[in-house]
């Protein structure tokens, strides 16, 4: 068994070092430093050889049980699967089968990698990625005057603190001042700015204008000097506009749209964080008493497989020596 765990041990050297540079090839470099040398791709390594030699040995203990290489090959898929599945990588697993966990050689070498390679400190991109996915999904729904008028007095939101301040002219009715936004040039950039997306404030205008019971509020003056704040808090005051809160219109929109109204990047970011935070693992937190606990349990398996294989030969099924 020593003679096999020496020359098993060379040529598992030798297969992390092509594995290594088969990935360096294919652009998966390990750059930086590593928290026991100065550089990763030694750290990653050796627990690429910790992983290979541990199954390695469990490969050289199955064939001291068995009796031809046909056998062998018809068990090895079953403890593939074993692996994988308990694993811990491919889906998230109960608690109640953690110790079944720790019999897998999967678990302890994956803790050792994604610790290794910082995964819970990697933005997930995939997240922000089924952003892009949906961007041109649409969606509708329906929106008061009420609504309407409580988003323009929100005097927090900048956009619509600045769009209250724009003067609009002296005195003037309600109805010349929604005239005068929805024809005259200077006002262009009013008129399309958007209070949700899909529905801009030349909408609305022309949505209370239109409104026949509104005729005698139209007809009011506004005051002096005239900024669209001033319209918008006479209107929220008005008893008989109140009554014309559940008024509305059906709008559609895009994901997209509405991404680009609040931020898209400012969004991405919070939702990549935010996946971070939700999906952190301290199985894989980056410490070296993290790292060192998985290399142990790895060897664990090392030394486990390499007396059992002693043990079968030795006691169990000694013409097979």
């Amino acid at each position: 068994i020593l003679a096999h765990m020496m020359y098993q041990l060379l040529m598992c050297v030798l297969q992390t070092a092509i594995t290594l540079f088969v990935m360096n090839m294919m652009g998966m470099k390990f750059q930086g430093s590593g928290l026991f040398t100065p550089w990763l791709v030694v750290d990653a390594g050796i627990t690429m050889l910790l992983i290979t030699y541990a199954s390695d040995l469990l490969s050289l203990w199955i064939s001291t049980l068995v009796h031809s290489t046909t056998t062998a090959m018809t068990i090895m898929p079953f403890v593939l699967i074993f692996q994988l599945i308990f694993s811990g990588g491919l889906f998230a697993l109960p608690q109640i089968v953690d110790p079944i966990v720790k019999l897998t050689i999967s678990s302890p070498g994956l803790k050792a990698m994604a610790s290794q390679t910082q995964v819970n400190s990697l933005p997930y991109d995939t997240v922000t990625d089924m952003l892009n996915l949906v961007d041109d999904v649409e969606f509708g729904g329906r929106i008061t005057v009420g609504q309407v008028l409580d988003a323009l007095g929100d005097s927090e939101n900048q956009t619509i603190s600045e769009l209250r301040q724009v003067q609009i002219g002296n005195v003037m009715t309600v109805r010349e001042v929604g005239e005068a936004i929805l024809t005259e040039d200077n006002y262009k950039a009013i008129r399309e700015t958007n209070i949700i997306e899909g529905l801009n404030v030349g909408q609305v205008i022309s949505l209370l204008m239109d409104l026949e019971p509104l005729e005698d509020v139209l007809s009011t003056n506004v005051g002096f000097i005239t900024t669209l704040g001033d319209v918008v808090d006479f209107l929220a005051t008005n008893e008989t506009v109140q009554s014309f809160r559940d008024e509305g219109l059906t709008i559609r929109t895009t994901l997209g749209d509405i991404l680009d109204l609040v931020g898209r990047e400012e969004t991405k970011a919070l939702v990549e964080s935010k996946a971070a935070e939700a999906l952190y693992e301290p199985d894989y937190a980056y410490t070296q008493e993290n790292i060192i606990n998985n290399w142990l349990h790895l060897l664990i398996f090392i030394a486990a497989f390499a007396l059992l294989s002693t043990i079968t030969l030795e006691f169990i099924d000694k013409d097979k020596r």
